[in-house]
């Protein structure tokens, strides 16, 4: 095998004796040439144990078994010297010995073989034929570079061991007959006659498989990591500026309202006024989205079926597609409970299915599928960094343009955008993916250019009944009042708007610029205080803490809190507890006015 045995038939003997199976060359009485040819073939058996016996074949490996065969193709030559019966009894020990050693190498996990000068597979042990799927007889006398993906690399890794006498770990992929692959690394050497002449290469690989998928799910957790920090960077900017900018957009935008209220149809000055109030929604929106991406906006989940959320907003969806494309939907039945904010995963469907439109300039099918899943695939969870199932699947898919694997390495980067300039923010799907981890999901993308894409979200399943997530049109209701509210906010901005929109509703309104001046008014006003409107970041003490003592004095009080973003207790990683009223700035008037009378007239935990 592999040239580190002769057969015995090639030795030139007139009586060659056939040994019985498993035959020892020890094993015999030998006379002295004889007895010095066997210690030298037990010798060799030695080396080819702890050749075998290694972790792997490196060269100098390679190198042991090369001077075995020397060794061997000796012994053989010193054979015809002898006389006829020591021949026989000496081939009878070579025979045994091939048959043992061959044996040995038969027993090697890794890949043997041997190469004559012209390429051509010599010798291969049976770890060979099962990493090509073809037997040795197929094997031998072929060019074995054939065996491999790329066998112009085989050819001149084989062509460089003949110039250089070895090379070390020398990466190919061995192909199967079924056409799978085997990643593996060769060691290979020379070996030669007694003039050194080249007679052919020992090669042996070993198979990488473990080591490559290890080493690509380090990668893939390396650039999760690269765009968990990115992500985190985003998130650090956008959560900074984002509460004092909001605070900022809830005056604009609101001071825009009151005035535009104030003013007649056909006053010049409203055309200036509404491109103010224009401009602050949109700085408004962007904001909005940067923290959607950052996951730092306030979630309001609730248990409910995913089936309802879409067919909802398939509502609007045909509105915005267009007429050229078909939209199809086909929900799950018996469909799964999630615990997500209906509102977000409206604007995830709308967000995909805007960017499936533009992929479809020509028209199209986009179709959106509901499914439950027990266990997500194994590479799929990987890659996008989720936790085992079971989910519960949302998925839209166009016949669009499709997207390269540069597009998609990207494509949930803040501000990253294909389109033309002026054509989009680049924030649509950074917005998606933020949402989806936000509500403990996760997202993965296919495509290929000119084939399409398919986006698949994943949210757990929760136990439990499903809500109705419909919600109430606001100016169903009231928006006059004659409570009392006590309004505490440290921006003199904001909070002169408030109390200006409040009071002009018919409210009577205390305003306290901080937590302990809303205690003391709270000490000091001999009448009924029926709401408190509060910031929930706030110097010193914050909205959540003084609640807690404001609840104390007066237990029939209610609550409503009001933020543009919070890290603060009552917001666990983003999400509101359900019995929390919030208002997210920045707000109008109209927001405020509607948000009060809500929490005002509803029933259950006066403090939420």
């Amino acid at each position: 095998m592999l040239g580190l045995y002769h057969d015995p038939a090639s030795i030139k003997i007139r009586t060659p004796v056939r040994p019985s199976a498993g035959i020892h060359p020890d094993t015999h009485v030998l006379t002295p040439g004889i007895n010095d040819i066997g210690k030298r073939l037990k010798i060799l058996e030695k080396q080819l144990r702890a050749v075998l016996d290694q972790s792997t074949l490196a060269s100098e490996s390679l190198n042991q078994l090369s001077t075995a065969v020397e060794e061997l193709r000796r012994l053989s030559e010193e054979l015809q010297d002898l006389h006829e019966p020591e021949k026989s009894k000496a081939a009878l020990c070579l025979d045994a010995a091939g048959t043992y050693n061959r044996r040995l190498i038969e027993a090697s996990l890794d890949p043997l073989v041997t190469i004559d000068a012209d390429g051509k597979a010599t010798d291969v042990n049976a770890a060979t034929e099962k990493v090509t799927g073809f037997p040795r007889d197929e094997l031998i006398g072929t060019d074995f570079s054939d065996y491999f993906m790329e066998p112009d690399k085989a050819r001149a890794g084989f062509q460089r061991v003949f110039r250089e006498g070895s090379i070390q770990n020398y990466a190919l992929e061995i192909r199967h007959r079924d056409g799978h692959q085997t990643p593996v690394l060769y060691n290979a050497t020379v070996y030669r006659n007694d003039a050194g002449e080249v007679q052919g290469v020992f090669a042996a690989a070993r198979d990488i498989t473990e080591r490559k998928q290890a080493e690509e799910e380090k990668y893939t957790l390396q650039a999760q990591f690269r765009q968990a920090q990115k992500m985190e960077a985003v998130g650090i900017l956008a959560g900074g500026v984002a509460h004092d900018f909001n605070n900022l957009l809830t005056v604009i935008n609101g001071a825009s309202e009151l005035l535009l209220n104030d003013l007649a149809q056909d006053d010049p000055r409203r055309e200036d006024l509404e491109e103010i109030r224009k401009a602050g929604n949109r700085a408004a929106s962007l904001t909005s989205q940067l923290l959607a991406f950052s996951r730092k906006q306030i979630l309001h989940p609730i248990i409910l079926n995913l089936n309802d959320v879409v067919s909802d907003a398939s509502k609007m969806l045909r509105r915005l597609i267009g007429e050229d494309i078909d939209l199809i939907f086909v929900p799950k039945p018996d469909l799964g409970l999630i615990n997500v904010d209906p509102g977000q995963i409206q604007q995830i469907i709308m967000n995909l299915a805007v960017n499936a439109r533009d992929a479809m300039a020509k028209g199209g099918k986009l179709t959106i599928e509901t499914a439950n899943v027990r266990n997500v695939d194994d590479q799929v969870r990987r890659r996008a960094a989720g936790s085992s199932g079971p989910y519960v699947m949302l998925a839209l898919s166009d016949n669009g343009i499709g997207m390269d694997a540069e597009t998609q390495a990207h494509l949930f980067e803040p501000f990253f955008t294909t389109k033309a300039l002026g054509k989009g923010t680049g924030l649509g799907l950074s917005t998606v993916y933020g949402i989806v981890k936000q509500s403990n999901g996760f997202i993965w993308v296919y495509s290929e250019p000119g084939e399409g894409t398919t986006f698949k979200i994943y949210f757990p399943r929760v136990p439990g009944k499903a809500n109705s997530f419909a919600d109430r049109d606001k100016r169903e209701l009231g928006l006059r009042g004659v409570e009392t509210v006590l309004l505490v906010e440290d921006d003199s901005w904001v909070r002169a708007f408030a109390a200006r929109a409040l009071r002009g509703q018919g409210y009577s309104v205390l305003e306290a610029s901080n937590g302990e001046e809303a205690l003391e008014t709270a000490q000091e006003f001999a009448g009924e205080i029926n709401l408190i409107l509060t910031d929930l970041v706030m110097p010193e003490m914050n909205g959540n803490e003084l609640i807690s003592q404001i609840k104390a004095m007066r237990p029939g009080i209610k609550a409503l809190f009001v933020s543009g973003y919070t890290s603060d207790a009552m917001v666990h990683h983003g999400v509101l507890d359900s019995s929390v009223s919030f208002l997210q700035k920045p707000f109008t008037a109209d927001d405020l006015a509607h948000k009060v009378r809500e929490v005002i007239d509803s029933t259950g935990d006066p403090c939420g």
